[in-house]
């Protein structure tokens, strides 16, 4: 049976190491992507699209009105995260893993989270991807 084991542990390392070389690969794909957009005959006439949207964009995010609504959103956001973690730590001190309101339900669920192996308390800027 040991032998079994061994198997089902290559199996795993196999599947692991698939997983970084597609990661690798997509890196180069959409690096080689960003290239041939920057190249193209278009792109000045985008470059200048984008530069008046952005112009308009931020016309309408100065609106006072605008601004004061996006502010009591950014607020609610802010005091929703809030509560989560509240609830989270409250869920845990209680051991349990979900919480029932009105057919709706918050629950703990585990992630699977890609990190830099030296990337443990340094260097916070790092961009993790769940999965």
């Amino acid at each position: 049976m040991p032998n079994k084991n061994k198997k089902n542990n290559s199996l795993d390392q196999n599947k692991i190491e698939e997983y970084f070389q597609l990661k690798s690969s997509l890196k180069t794909i959409r690096r080689d992507l960003s290239e041939m957009k920057k190249e193209h005959e278009a792109n000045d006439e985008l470059k200048q699209l984008k530069e008046k949207a952005k112009l308009l964009k931020n016309k309408i995010k100065n609106d006072e009105e605008i601004y004061q609504v996006q502010q009591k959103l950014d607020n609610l956001n802010e005091r929703i995260k809030l509560l989560k973690e509240i609830i989270k730590a409250e869920l845990i001190q209680n051991n349990k893993n979900e919480v029932k309101r009105e057919g709706r339900k918050l629950k703990i669920v585990p992630v699977l989270k890609e990190v830099k192996d030296e990337d443990d308390e340094n260097n916070k800027s790092f961009r993790t991807n769940n999965i």
